[in-house]
């Protein structure tokens, strides 16, 4: 019995000795894989370090970043608590990497140094924020520190790869030396102790595996872009590392997650193929689209057409390995509108995708186009533009082109000059005073004298302007020079042959004058004789007597004739004086004026007490365009709202009459120009219609009447007195008619405008529709631009237009009447001297219906007026 049991313990205990080295082989194998799996979860825990003193430095490089850019945008100092915040994480993760990753990475030092590079830019354009208390936006400089934090963003994000792909490795290592090790141990329980060893490594698996499975769960929620909680593991496994890795690396992807959204730049992630994967929410607020919309186009889909060529380009280099591309370009926004961004683009060797930041530099574009364009602008102009400091050190700083022809220098010997002692300038008065009044008014213009280049001199109209920095302050003077020699020398020769002119008019009038007289008196002896002698001859000597006379008689109109060409051409104006009622006159004038006034919300009011009965001698039609002229500049020149008063005194022989308003008053030191022909005082810069010729006609008026016209003005308002002499009781009896408001235009009447400067021509033509055609009210104005107003409160039924216009030509009046909506009706006929065939074809191709040539045919001008307001009364607008 005992014979067949031997073999079988033999072999049991072979079995056992078997079983036995294979668990001590087991043993042996497990404890060094085991040993080796520490050795690489410890190597990972060293690179996991590592990495996270990386994060910390690229954490604390995000935090000064962000803040050195609000500071140096708006100087405020809550940026710098980041900033701060940030340099001490940098300093301490650099310690830190230092002592512990020398031996590990080689290309630490390149990120710690593109850090420190990036640190001193920062910390020099603090210092200047700082220096100065205000911001400082430099794109130069701008550019320049985006090229060093680009450059330490790359270094950090190949140390990182580089720490990942080593993190890997050593898990890896880890995790094949446990496989390893369970296998030996698995063997190892197989010949020790089969079901033992089997539980044990039942419960080792469920002990291992659980954790792993939720690892895996946790990396998969990652990976998906979710946030999840990993409780702390103290594990010294590959369970243990795995686990502080995942932990690890979602930090990691929540700080990169927060840089991404935080970036004030727009950065965009796209393929190799151009597909936008990933935009930051800077690119949706740049752009307007939204992320959704982002991911559904490429990167294309957001350039301007003109500019897709240096995009393709720009990936073209980096598909040829380049490391960088940069290039600005204009993107399309949502709305249809463009913003210019300056990008800076790599390439993932890995993956080939795209990884870009851009830069919005719109305003930046705009400027320097706007600055590049008014430089061109400037170099074209024929003046000469120069800038000049103000301190004097710098000299001239901008020398154009016009300023190189004008005094014979060019820009690179003139920039660093002084410019008075260059050009030898001779001032009006000391150089002090002129900068003086400069830097209290803003600006300064006179006439110079300065040297050119080979020696002349020449005569300079120089307009100076003051130049102020960022801040407000005064930094230098443009100074605008335009050579006036010629002109100065042509006004001289004027002067001089006006003047000669003016003398030898002068000498023929008076020589006319001379002759006509002593013509006139052997004509009269001529004439007076022969009519006596007409009693006293005989019949046949009649017929001699009547042909003396007639003789005598055309003699006489030459002479008058002659007398006539004198009066015209010494500048006399033809005046008819006779009484006119001021009561009535300013009634007129008023009631035209007050719809003008009632569009700006101005009173008229009238206060006539002292002179209601008072008549004056003055020229009837003369005396209308005054007022009208004076009150029309009262509504223009009124502020919103204001009064107008016309009130009437006797004083000393004559009338007064005053017209006061309410406007902002005219300076003394500009009222000596008022009368000056064309001279608005400014108010050609405002939208106030006008010529300038207003108060000059009125004055020329009132001296052919006798009379005179002054001027009162403060900042309450403004007033003008006309004086004329009064009618004494036996003239005011000459008075034909009373003249009241009701002339102007009663509702049974139509009106008729006429537009003439000659007073003759405007009394003809009102004592023709007097006397030849009832029911109709002539309103006379003497300018084109005062009849254009009162046409459109008035309309009347026709305009009578002359071309030839003290302010404006009787074309452009009716240009203006057509292209009013409330004018374009009004049938317009023309009466002028100028009747040259071109003449009269240009103002009926302009839409006139008739032309009449002076002088006046009567009959003529009658049948074209039945022709014209012969129109049924249907067909005319109302009023």
């Amino acid at each position: 019995m005992n014979a067949p049991a031997e073999p079988r313990l033999l072999r049991g205990a072979l079995l056992v000795l078997v079983g036995i080295v294979f668990s001590a082989a087991a043993g042996l194998v497990l404890l060094g894989e085991q040993q080796a799996a520490g050795d690489a979860g410890s190597r990972a825990d060293r690179l996991r370090q590592l990495q996270q003193d990386g994060d910390a430095l690229l954490i604390g490089m995000v935090n000064q970043e962000t803040g050195v850019r609000g500071y140096l945008n708006t100087g405020s100092t809550i940026f710098l608590e980041p900033y701060g915040e940030g340099r001490s994480q940098v300093a301490a993760a650099e310690l830190r990497l230092r002592r512990a990753g020398v031996r590990e990475m080689a290309q630490l030092d390149g990120t710690l140094a593109a850090a420190d590079f990036w640190q001193d830019w920062a910390a020099g354009r603090k210092g200047a924020v700082d220096a100065r208390s205000a911001p400082v936006i430099d794109p130069a400089s701008s550019l320049d520190g985006k090229r060093r934090f680009d450059a330490f963003r790359a270094s950090q994000t190949r140390l990182e790869a580089g720490l990942g792909r080593d993190v890997a490795a050593a898990l890896a290592d880890a995790a094949n030396r446990s496989r390893a090790a369970r296998v030996a141990a698995l063997i190892g329980g197989i010949g020790g102790a089969g079901s033992l060893m089997l539980l044990g490594v039942l419960l080792i698996g469920w002990w291992t595996l659980r954790p792993v499975l939720r690892l895996a769960q946790a990396a998969a929620a990652i990976a998906a872009g979710k946030q999840v909680t990993i409780p702390p593991s103290t594990r010294r496994d590959e369970v243990g590392a795995l686990s502080r890795a995942l932990v690890q690396w979602q930090n990691v992807a929540i700080e990169r997650e927060r840089f991404f959204t935080l970036a004030l730049d727009a950065n965009v992630i796209t393929n190799p193929s151009g597909g936008i994967v990933d935009a930051s929410p800077a690119t949706e607020q740049i752009t307007g689209f939204t992320k959704s919309e982002l991911l559904s186009r490429s990167l294309a889909d957001l350039i301007h057409p003109d500019d897709l060529e240096a995009v393709v380009a720009s990936i073209d280099d980096l598909a040829h390995g380049a490391r960088v591309t940069r290039f600005e370009v204009r993107a399309v926004c949502k709305d249809g509108s463009h913003r210019c961004l300056s990008w800076s683009a790599v390439a993932s060797p890995v993956t080939g995708a795209i990884y870009a930041v851009g830069r919005e530099v719109t305003e930046e574009r705009a400027t320097r186009d706007a600055l590049e364009e008014r430089a061109q602008l400037l170099n074209l102009a024929h003046d000469a533009i120069l800038v000049r400091d103000i301190a004097g050190k710098d000299g001239i700083t901008y020398w154009t082109a016009g300023a190189e022809a004008t005094y014979g220098w060019s820009a690179d010997e003139a920039l660093g000059r002084v410019s008075h002692q260059l050009l030898e300038t001779q001032f009006p008065r000391p150089l002090p005073e002129v900068e003086e009044e400069v830097l209290r008014t803003g600006r300064w213009q006179g006439e110079l004298t300065q040297s050119v280049r080979d020696g002349g001199r020449v005569v300079i109209d120089s307009r100076w302007a003051l130049r102020t920095d960022a801040a407000g302050r005064p930094d230098s003077f443009l100074e605008v020079n335009r050579d006036i020699t010629e002109r100065k020398r042509l006004e001289r020769a004027l002067e001089k042959s006006t003047a000669e002119l003016v003398r030898a008019s002068q000498a023929k009038s008076e020589f006319l004058s001379r002759m006509s007289h002593e013509l006139r008196t052997p004509l009269n002896a001529i004439l007076g004789f022969s009519q006596l002698l007409e009693t006293d001859v005989e019949d046949r000597h009649r017929d001699f007597l009547r042909r003396i006379q007639d003789a005598g008689r055309h003699l006489l109109d030459l002479i008058n004739d002659v007398l006539d060409i004198s009066r015209v051409e010494s500048g006399t104006m033809q005046v008819s004086i006779e009484p006119v009622s001021i009561a009535g006159v300013v009634d007129v004038t008023s009631e035209l004026i007050k719809p003008l006034a009632a569009a700006r919300g101005i009173v008229v009011s009238t206060q006539l007490s002292g002179a209601s009965d008072q008549h004056v001698l003055a020229d009837l039609q003369g005396l209308k365009q005054v007022l009208l002229n004076v009150m029309s500049n009262a509504v223009k020149y009124n502020r919103e709202g204001g009064h107008i008063s016309v009130s009437a005194e006797p004083h000393d022989g004559a009338v007064c009459v005053t017209i006061a308003d309410t406007g902002p008053g005219i300076p003394p030191r500009e009222r000596e120009r008022l009368f000056q022909a064309f001279d608005r005082l400014g108010a050609e810069t405002t939208d106030v219609e006008g010529t300038g010729l207003g108060l000059m006609l009125s004055r020329q008026l009132l001296v052919a009447m006798g009379g005179s016209i002054s001027v009162e003005s403060s900042d309450r308002g403004t007033s003008f007195s006309i004086e004329l002499p009064a009618a004494d009781e036996q003239e005011e009896h000459l008075v034909g008619r009373a003249f009241t408001a009701d002339d102007v235009a009663p509702s049974d009447r139509r009106v008729v405008m006429y537009v003439e400067d000659n007073l003759s021509y405007l009394q003809l033509v009102e004592r023709l529709f007097q006397q030849q055609r009832h029911g109709f009210t002539v309103l006379p104005t003497m300018q084109g631009t005062l009849a254009l107003e009162l046409a459109r409160e008035h309309c009347p039924d026709l305009i009578l237009l002359d071309l030839h216009l003290p302010d404006i030509s009787g074309h452009e009046v009716v240009r203006r009447l057509r292209a009013d909506e409330r004018t374009a009706w009004i049938p317009v006929v023309v009466i002028s001297a100028d009747a040259s065939p071109d003449q009269i074809k240009r103002m009926l191709d302009a839409g006139v219906r008739a032309y009449l040539a002076k002088p006046l045919d009567v009959d003529r001008l009658l049948a074209v007026l039945d022709e014209v307001l012969g129109v049924s009364p249907a067909t005319v607008p109302e009023r």
